[in-house]
């Protein structure tokens, strides 16, 4: 078998050694405690939060200048990457106008070609023309 619970001390009587001065002053006292630990603790997040806001002001001059040097590196970048661009398109111009020229020259010598072979042909044919006419009046 279990051991028995100990027997609990039986309650004072009404009114001895009790003191309701001395237990609402006690209260009192608490809760003018509780009211300081109150304001402590208030005065202590808003200095933490002051606290926060200054060290925040503090490094915002730090963090406007990195995303100024991030913006102005961006921009150079940007700048470099058209300026090569510039200087492979003027390396390139040379290039595509001797080919254009090149093209231009090729066309006309084709259309010089073809004029000539026409003429050609028309002279060709008159020259036949006439001697075939001179060869008709000759045997005749």
């Amino acid at each position: 078998p279990l051991p028995a619970p100990p027997a609990l001390a039986p309650p004072p009587p009404p009114g001895a050694g009790f003191d309701l001065g001395g237990l609402v002053a006690t209260y009192s006292e608490l809760a003018a405690v509780k009211v300081q630990l109150a304001l402590l603790e208030q005065r202590d997040a808003l200095a933490a939060s002051v606290q926060a806001k200054v060290e925040d002001a503090r490094a915002a001059p730090a963090r406007l200048a990195a995303a100024a040097s991030d913006q102005a590196q961006r921009a150079a970048a940007e700048a470099q990457d058209q300026a090569q661009r510039a200087v492979a398109e003027a390396k390139a111009a040379p290039s595509r106008a001797v080919a254009g020229a090149r093209d231009a020259v090729a066309s006309a010598k084709e259309e010089v070609a073809s004029r000539v072979k026409g003429e050609l042909a028309a002279a060709e044919a008159k020259v036949q023309g006439l001697t075939d006419g001179a060869k008709e009046r000759l045997g005749r």
